[in-house]
C-alpha cells in the first residue's frame, strides 16, 4: 500500500514537472530558454523578391549602440517554405551602401546562415536576408516567410571602462591598431566641443588604404557618441587646446597638383557634424 502510494506520488511530480516543461521556451535540442520570446524579424519572400534582399540593424531590447557596452545575444532563424525558396542571412559591421547590394555584393558573398539556426549576434550590426529561388522553372521562389527572434534577459552585456569605450571608438575607423596594454596610453586632448559643460576626448585617427586621410574625433563621452570630421582632399589634426579651445589644423588639398596650405582652426558641431572652423 506504502509503495503504490509512493509511486502515485512520483508519477504526480513526474507529470507536473513535464507540464511546467511544455510551458518553457525551448530550442530545436530541447534546451530551455529564459525570458521572453522576442520576435523582430518576420518577412515574406514576395516583400523581397524583386529587390532581392531585405537589410535591418539589430539592437537588442531596442536600445541603441554604444561603445560603452557590447551585447551578444543568440538569435533563432525560423523558415516556411518548400525546397524550391532559399533563404541567405548575412551579418555585416556596418550598413552596406545601396550600390554594393545592388552589384549583387550578397550574391558572391558566403552566407552565415541559410535557411534556419542559430546565430549569436551583437548588438548595432546589420542583418541582411537575401531570397533565392533554386528552381529551374521558376522565376521565383514559392511563397515562404523567414522569422527572426531571441529570448528576453538572455543577453550577454559587457560593460567598458571610459578609456576601453573612447579605445574601441578610435579603433572602429583606424587603419592602425595597438595591443590591449597600450590603448591607456592613446594621447588626446579635453575640450568641451558639445557645449554640455562636460569635457569631450579631442585626437586624430589615421585610416584608410591607398588614399590615407587624418581625421578629427571628438568623442562625447557624456554621451557615449563619437563625431568625426573627414575631408576627402583634407587632413586635420589635433594639435592642442588653448583656453578650453580645440586647435586643429587642415592640410590640404591632397593628391591633386594644387598647392598644399595650412589653416589653423578649431571645430563645432553642426546639425549633429563635426564641421572646421578657420580662425
Amino acid at each position: 500500500m506504502i509503495m503504490k502510494r509512493v509511486l502515485s506520488l512520483l508519477m504526480t511530480v513526474a507529470f507536473v514537472m513535464g507540464l511546467s516543461g511544455c510551458f518553457q521556451p525551448l530550442d530545436k535540442n530541447g534546451m530551455v530558454f529564459g525570458g521572453k520570446k522576442v520576435e523582430f524579424l518576420n518577412i515574406e519572400n514576395e516583400d523581397i523578391f524583386d529587390v532581392g534582399y531585405y537589410g535591418m540593424q539589430f539592437k537588442y531590447d531596442d536600445r541603441e549602440p554604444s561603445y560603452a557596452e557590447k551585447i551578444t545575444v543568440t538569435i533563432n532563424f525560423d523558415s516556411k517554405g518548400d525546397s524550391n525558396t532559399n533563404w541567405e542571412v548575412f551579418v555585416t559591421e556596418h550598413k552596406l551602401p545601396d550600390f554594393y547590394v545592388n552589384l549583387s555584393f550578397l550574391e558572391a558573398a558566403k552566407p552565415d546562415l541559410t535557411n534556419e539556426g542559430s546565430i549569436e549576434i551583437v548588438s548595432g550590426k546589420w542583418i541582411y536576408v537575401h531570397c533565392t529561388c533554386n528552381s529551374e522553372t521558376s522565376e521565383a521562389p514559392s511563397k515562404g516567410s523567414l522569422k527572426a527572434y531571441y529570448y528576453a534577459d538572455t543577453g550577454n552585456v559587457i560593460t567598458y571602462s571610459p578609456d576601453e569605450e573612447f579605445y574601441r571608438y578610435f579603433i572602429s575607423g583606424s587603419m592602425y591598431q595597438m595591443s590591449d596594454d597600450k590603448f591607456l596610453e592613446l594621447p588626446y586632448y579635453s575640450a568641451d566641443i558639445t557645449g554640455d559643460g562636460v569635457e569631450d576626448r579631442c585626437t586624430s585617427r589615421t585610416t584608410g588604404s591607398g588614399m590615407v586621410r587624418t581625421q578629427c574625433l571628438v568623442y562625447d563621452m557624456q554621451n557615449h557618441k563619437g563625431y568625426c570630421l573627414d575631408g576627402f582632399n583634407y587632413d586635420y589634426y589635433v594639435v592642442g587646446v588653448e583656453n578650453g579651445r580645440l586647435i586643429v589644423e587642415e592640410r590640404g588639398p591632397n593628391g591633386y597638383g594644387d598647392p598644399t596650405t595650412r589653416v589653423t582652426g578649431t571645430v563645432e558641431i553642426v546639425d549633429d557634424q563635426l564641421v572646421f572652423v578657420p580662425d
